[in-house]
């Protein structure tokens, strides 16, 4: 039997992260969520005797130097796990989970700890962007100092060259990133899980005609650009768009412009939902336009594809490029821009030809992910004995 130690800072997803791992019987897993909004003011707190929610970066390290366990995981990687990582034997295995905040920086941006250099922002957003964090920078000068850049580099070098295997949510994304110095971890199969009760839920779920826009209150989301879109359209279909989670000044914004452009035909979703209240939710609508450039909302696509809405992503995503190449039935917002009839649904094949392709993607990572599992874990044993 072994110890993984599953780190997070958010404990939205960490449920269906632990899923997978649970099917391993010879493992046990430990959960720590890392959160630091209150500034570090809160004592620990013990939810169970599996899972712990830390709110002070000491108290972590204190955690990871005294505590016993065989492997790590972290489940993206957010600021406060950069200099954890130090304190954590060397010999001990570390898998880096990528959500894809993770990886991508746009090109403008000099911030070194962020691989993948990409366009990430369409024109509106770009603008909006640019001009909604100026102020931010002139206020924290210390980011853009040379000196901190250099310290967020050496920081970004220790951990990556600390880690053993990798997991990126689509495999496209680890080309990139294996050719990143010095990166040098191993592929590691892993998708957060769809229970079997959810993805039956999904197949029985009938499908309105209402138009999901985006999955987040992020500018990744490229929400603007859409937004043009739409207005030029001129379509009846009623919207909605989640900005639950993310950036609350952009939420804010894109809850203005939405109203503005779009009156009460519109449904802004500002609070987190349940997994099967954004199903129902999802229910409502016949179609799906995610506006990232960089990998996001992966969950949303395939929840999609399953409800059997029809999706549609920017040509130029590496989320459009990975789907065509599976063998998906996706479409370009380039081409919807072009005239609304794309907005006719997927006939009965089309949505059946997704659901195949999301259940074969699955049940290939599910079957990896144990191989993988077994690997380790006999390197772990190898090494106590």
């Amino acid at each position: 039997m072994i110890t993984v130690l599953h780190l997070s800072s958010e404990n939205k997803f960490i449920e269906s992260g632990l899923a997978l791992f649970e099917t391993i019987d010879s493992v046990k897993n430990k959960v720590v969520i890392v959160d630091l909004s209150n500034n570090g003011n809160k004592e620990n707190i013990k939810i169970n005797k599996l899972k712990l929610i830390i709110y002070n970066q000491k108290n972590l390290y204190s955690y990871l130097k005294n505590s016993s366990y065989d492997l790590v995981v972290f489940h993206s990687m957010k600021d406060c796990f950069y200099n954890a990582i130090k304190y954590i034997d060397i010999k001990i295995p570390k898998i880096w989970i990528s959500w894809g905040f993770d990886l991508y920086r746009d090109i403008s941006d000099d911030n070194f700890r962020l691989p993948i250099q990409i366009a990430l922002y369409k024109k509106q957003t770009y603008y909006e962007y640019k001009n909604n964090t100026k102020s931010i920078k002139r206020d924290v000068k210390k980011y853009f100092s040379f000196f901190y850049r250099l310290y967020t580099h050496f920081v970004y070098r220790r951990f990556v060259i600390n880690i053993n295997y990798c997991s990126t949510v689509l495999e496209n994304e680890f080309i990139l990133l294996k050719n990143k110095k010095p990166f040098n971890a191993k592929y590691f199969h892993f998708s957060y899980a769809l229970s079997t009760t959810t993805i039956k839920n999904c197949l029985s779920l009938k499908k309105g005609n209402k138009v999901m826009i985006g999955n987040s209150a992020s500018y990744t989301n490229n929400h603007l650009d859409i937004f043009s879109i739409i207005l030029s359209l001129k379509i009846k279909n009623k919207l909605i768009i989640p900005i639950s989670y993310g950036d609350e000044q952009y939420s804010k914004l894109i809850e203005l412009k939405a109203r503005e452009f779009f009156g009460d035909k519109c449904v802004c979703l500002k609070s987190f939902l349940p997994l099967s209240e954004y199903m129902s939710t999802l229910s409502e609508c016949g179609y799906l336009l995610i506006g990232a450039l960089r990998q996001q909302a992966i969950g949303n696509i395939e929840l999609a594809f399953l409800q059997g809405l029809k999706v549609f992503l920017y040509e130029r995503s590496i989320m459009y490029s990975y789907y065509k190449s599976k063998g998906f039935v996706v479409f370009s917002i380039e081409d919807l821009a072009s005239g609304s009839e794309l907005l006719d649904p997927l006939s009965k094949e089309e949505v059946k030809t997704n659901r195949y392709k999301v259940l074969l993607l699955r049940k290939n990572i599910i079957r990896n992910f144990k191989i993988d599992m077994n690997t380790i874990i006999n390197c772990i044993d190898s090494n106590k004995n």
